[in-house]
């Protein structure tokens, strides 16, 4: 199914040694919202047979990250933006319907499946609330190909961090750190 999207700002760019249209948007979530729950309410959508993840897990444990996805759609879809690190989507076609919207033709998320996946759950499309988009627009060449399979395997490679981790941040942490990187202790 073709992808409406809304969007406030953006930045496109062409690689002619790809042959790939890029645009990055600030898209309104409730155009992905709504696509997915009127076009795909049920199973595997096929908006992401290209991703390597469906959904790593249904919306339910309070510590589940797609729980928290979830929840901060839920709860404050403004602090969205600020929250998310973003979809990747490949398609055969963008097309500019207007200064602020485009239609994907045969459009795929390569990377952003589980955020897609929970936000199908919400209970409710908010108005306020977006997410960085990156989409490329593809011509299908072999050098193409590859770079995509590419894409899709560096995208998901992520390494998650609990909120423990949060605590190398502290002043006190930060200082015992300056003081073993400048006694040549790392």
């Amino acid at each position: 199914q073709p992808l409406k999207l809304h969007f406030g700002k953006s930045f496109k760019q062409y690689d002619n040694e790809f042959g790939i249209l890029s645009w990055i948007i600030k898209a309104d979530l409730s155009d992905l919202v709504t696509y997915m729950q009127k076009h795909y309410p049920t199973g595997v959508p096929a908006v992401i047979s290209e991703n390597i993840r469906t959904l790593v897990s249904k919306p339910h444990k309070e510590g589940d990250v797609t729980y928290q996805i979830l929840q901060t759609y839920t709860k404050t879809p403004e602090e969205f933006w600020f929250s998310h690190n973003g979809i990747t989507m490949i398609c055969h076609k963008i097309m500019q319907l207007d200064g602020n919207h485009i239609q994907l033709i045969h459009p795929n998320i390569i990377n952003g499946a589980q955020t897609v996946m929970a936000l199908r759950e919400a209970t409710k499309v908010h108005t306020k609330g977006n997410v960085l988009i990156r989409i490329y627009e593809i011509e299908g060449g072999p050098k193409t190909k590859e770079l995509i399979k590419n894409i899709i395997y560096r995208t998901n490679r992520q390494t998650a961090i609990g909120w423990h981790n949060l605590r190398a941040l502290e002043p006190s942490q930060l200082k015992v750190s300056r003081y073993f990187f400048n006694m040549g202790v790392y």
